[in-house]
């Protein structure tokens, strides 16, 4: 299907606002959303929307854990932050979550968002040029229901990224000294040390041996409005699923990194990457869409015997990526 122009998308919503790439608020209908995954219903409310004359009900199936739907697809443009701005209200108990994907060469993406009181904020990496939103309902506990009315969804262009290259910015990332600021969560790998045998380059790698467990590289301190890439080189046998959390302090006057706050995530493109005896790069790419985000925090988790890791890098990108 080819790619939407921001002016034929604009004419054909009536948008209010020259900087709006799409407005959904549901006066006639489902405004082209539908189910994606999940169990449950997506209606029409016109008995209770919660403005105009109709809303999107999402209702969430009895005993299933999530219901998803998705928004029709929307141009946007390379290297541009983006702001959603969407009412919502749900049961007490629900909880519904509103992430971007993106369509690329192996299909729709998980995109990262960065959330907000009322809305959300993402970017369009180098090669981006149609997004969708997905809708995720689920109810994590006991509720009083299982609906939620979502109404008056815009997407507005905010600003263009900085397209500045950076050097690396984690240290030590070829493991040339010991194995650093390396650290991991849930359970403790039964090996995990700086070692000679064949790294890729340099005379060391990072060697680990564990049934399961989550590798925790340093956090790093990022910009607003950049574009980040994280990658690292990896072999063995068992799969790995590279992921990144967005931090933020706890404490804005001691701006400690070890009570620092999840603000964010970026997903993995991928769910899962099988490990093989030859090194191959792992990478995950993300903006860092607000001031409140101040550091990265890549991980891997890793399942299945024994995991060398060599050559890591941090590096905000340029245009030439």
């Amino acid at each position: 299907m080819p790619s939407l122009s921001l002016a034929v998308l604009a004419a054909s919503l009536g948008l209010a606002s020259p900087g709006e790439v799409a407005v959904w608020q549901f006066e006639h209908g489902l405004d082209g959303f539908s189910r994606a995954g999940g169990s449950g219903q997506v209606l029409h409310e016109t008995a209770h929307p919660l403005q105009g004359a109709g809303s999107l009900r999402l209702v969430l199936a009895q005993r299933a854990s999530e219901l998803r739907v998705v928004s029709p697809e929307f141009p946007v443009e390379p290297w541009n932050l983006y702001r959603i701005r969407v009412r919502q209200a749900g049961d007490l108990g629900t909880d519904l979550r509103l992430d971007v994907e993106f369509h690329g060469p192996a299909g729709w993406q998980p995109g990262s968002t960065f959330r907000e009181p009322c809305g959300a904020i993402f970017g369009a990496g180098p090669r981006c040029d149609r997004a969708r939103l997905a809708l995720i309902l689920t109810v994590p506990g006991q509720a009083l229901g299982r609906s939620a009315l979502i109404d008056e969804i815009r997407i507005q262009q905010q600003e263009p990224m900085i397209k500045t290259k950076s050097p690396n910015l984690l240290w030590d990332g070829g493991f040339e000294l010991d194995q650093g600021d390396m650290t991991y969560w849930v359970t403790k790998p039964k090996v995990m040390a700086a070692r000679p045998e064949r790294p890729r380059e340099g005379q060391r790698c990072l060697h680990v041996e564990a049934d399961r467990t989550y590798l925790v590289f340093p956090s790093i301190p990022v910009q607003a409005g950049r574009l980040y890439r994280f990658r690292v080189w990896v072999r063995g046998s068992g799969v790995v699923w590279p992921g990144l959390h967005k931090l933020a302090p706890s404490d804005w006057d001691s701006m400690r990194v070890d009570t620092a706050q999840r603000v964010g995530w970026a997903p993995p493109t991928a769910a899962e990457i099988k490990l093989t005896h030859d090194w191959h790069p792992v990478e995950i790419i993300a903006p860092c869409e607000s001031r409140r985000i101040v550091w990265f925090q890549p991980y891997l988790t890793f399942s299945g015997g024994q995991v060398d890791l060599d050559d890591a890098q941090m590096n905000s990108l340029d245009n030439s990526e």
